[in-house]
């Protein structure tokens, strides 16, 4: 047996979760924040609200986007992001040790 813990950060309200945290690496990766939405099913109106929240509760912009001509435009997680979501994987590592041994501890002989 196991335990799976979700792990979201809140301030006035949630704001950063698996799925925000997951948008912003497809939007690292792929360029896109529509592209992102789009590998998550996301609707692109979805993804925008979901940057948006984490502009409001943090101040700072999550991706930066460039308009585009012919080609579309692109996108890119700021630095900000970037350490941010860097501290989400340290605390959800962290939280994860500290819950699988206490789980384990309490449910070994069950």
């Amino acid at each position: 047996m196991r335990l799976s813990v979700k792990l979201t950060i809140e301030n006035e309200k949630a704001f950063f979760g698996p799925g925000t945290y997951t948008l912003l690496k497809y939007v690292e990766e792929k360029g896109s924040l529509l592209t992102a939405a789009e590998s998550m099913g996301l609707s692109y109106s979805k993804a925008r609200k979901m940057i948006k929240n984490y502009k409001e509760q943090t101040g700072h912009d999550a991706i930066i986007s460039q308009a585009g001509g012919i080609g579309g435009g692109s996108a890119r997680i700021t630095e900000h992001a970037k350490i941010f979501m860097n501290k989400y994987d340290i605390l959800l590592d962290r939280t994860q040790e500290l819950i699988q041994k206490n789980f384990k501890e309490l449910y070994e002989e069950v």
